[in-house]
């Protein structure tokens, strides 16, 4: 297996293979929320968009994908925790102030969540945006292009 155009992907790894990475290390974020699983989350959600963009662009499904995660509220979150995980220091976006609050909280935490646990967030336009809903809402997105109806929470065994 040859991938000669190094201007095209990264080898052979597929839109959907990418979906599938993002899929498991959200339900690693949702059961432990650590900066790096933030990092590797949001990196991978926010790229995938543009791999989809760029090899599957021209049919109707993925346009509808990307007005939908470009006209997310939250999307200017996403894009910020990106870019803070790729440059350390942003100059070409807004960084926002990070925020851990520790604990389940009535009307944000949610089941499965264990208690006491941290929850990442950042202060967005004067509210706490929690990137687990940020990731969620995502990802859901990207679960109902790929048509995967499976849950995107962890499942207990």
């Amino acid at each position: 297996m040859s991938n000669s155009d190094f201007r095209q992907g990264l080898y052979s790894l597929s839109t959907k293979e990418i979906y599938a990475e993002a899929k498991g290390v959200f339900q690693d974020f949702f059961i432990n929320q650590t900066p790096l699983n933030a990092f590797k989350l949001s990196i991978t959600l926010y790229h995938l968009k543009e791999w989809i963009e760029e090899s599957e662009g021209s049919n109707n499904a993925a346009k509808r994908l990307v007005h939908e995660l470009e006209n997310y509220e939250f999307y200017e979150v996403l894009r910020s925790i990106a870019n803070t995980s790729k440059h350390f220091h942003l100059r070409r976006s807004t960084p926002y102030d990070q925020i851990v609050t520790e604990g389940f909280m009535a009307g944000k935490s949610v089941a499965g969540e264990r208690v006491g646990q941290a929850n990442l967030a950042v202060d967005f336009k004067s509210k706490e945006v929690w990137l687990r809903e940020v990731f969620a809402y995502v990802l859901k997105k990207y679960a109902d292009y790929f048509e995967d109806s499976e849950s995107i929470y962890p499942v207990e065994n």
